[in-house]
Formats: structure tokens, C-alpha cells, sequence
């Protein structure tokens, strides 16, 4: 009896949800994610305190350390820091630009060799801060451990 139940709750779905519904509904939790990802590299970045020390994040190991384990490990955003335009801190390997001059301020869509980023640029004097929020992998070759899906703290699907 469980078993048809669950049947008919499946068909019942099946023919009320079409492909296209289930599609958007997923593209707009992609974007509420990053938005609010977007909202806290904003609000970390603009603190006047934590951006003067990034300044001199490459200069103090407990503070770099703290912004890789936070920023990195529980939120998967990277940092790189410049200035005068040259790389002095980065905080993954995952994507790393020699320079900052080719992003414009703000929000950038970044194609790299790995994947798909979105890039929040904030300038202030001759010093600058990137972070990478990294949307979707893009391998060359996949296997049972690389595989071309969406970062999984911006869905958890494979629908699109």
C-alpha cells in the first residue's frame, strides 16, 4: 500500500512540475545564494577594520590563517588581496590571477581552467581585495572524483 502511495505521489509530481518550472525554480535559488554570498563579502570588506588588515594580511599568519579557515573552508570563498595591481595574498589555489587589473569594481563572471567564478572586486588607494565565489567545476577529464557540478553550497541537484 506504501508503495503505491509513493507512486502516485511520484506521477502526481511528474505531471504538475515540467522540466522548465523545476529549471527556473533551481537558477533562482542559484541566485539567492550567491547574493547573500555576495551580501557578506560586502558587509566583511567594507568593515573599515578588517579592510585595513587585509592590507597586511600576507604580514600576519594567525590573521591569514583565520580568513582561509572561515572564508575558505566554512563559506568556500577565496580571498586574494593586491597592491599597485600585484598579487600579495591568496587564499586558495583553486583560481589565482597574477593581477587585478583585468576585473572591473564590483561583481565579475570569471570562465578559469577549473571552472566558473563570480568575483567581487573592492578598491580602495593603490590596494585592492577579490573574492572568489566559486559557481560551477569545469574539468577536462571526469572521474568518480572530478566532476563538472555546481558548487554544492549554491545547490544540491544535478537538475541543470
Amino acid at each position: 500500500m506504501l508503495a503505491v502511495g509513493f507512486a502516485c505521489t511520484a506521477l502526481t509530481l511528474d505531471f504538475t512540475i515540467n522540466q522548465p518550472e523545476v529549471l527556473y525554480l533551481e537558477g533562482q535559488q542559484i541566485e539567492r545564494r550567491l547574493h547573500r554570498k555576495e551580501e557578506f563579502i560586502k558587509k566583511f570588506v567594507g568593515n573599515e577594520a578588517i579592510r585595513d588588515s587585509l592590507k597586511n594580511i600576507h604580514e600576519n599568519e594567525s590573521w591569514a590563517q583565520y580568513v582561509i579557515s572561515e572564508l575558505g573552508t566554512k563559506r568556500n570563498i577565496y580571498i586574494q588581496t593586491f597592491e599597485n595591481g600585484k598579487l600579495k595574498f591568496w587564499s586558495g589555489i583553486k583560481i589565482v590571477l597574477g593581477s587585478d587589473s583585468l576585473l572591473r569594481e564590483g561583481t565579475n563572471f570569471i570562465p578559469w581552467e577549473n571552472g566558473y567564478y563570480e568575483a567581487v572586486k573592492q578598491s580602495w588607494g593603490n590596494s585592492s581585495v577579490v573574492c572568489y565565489i566559486p559557481v560551477r567545476a569545469r574539468y577536462p577529464y571526469q572521474n568518480e572524483y572530478l566532476r563538472n557540478e555546481f558548487s554544492p553550497d549554491l545547490i544540491s541537484s544535478n537538475n541543470l
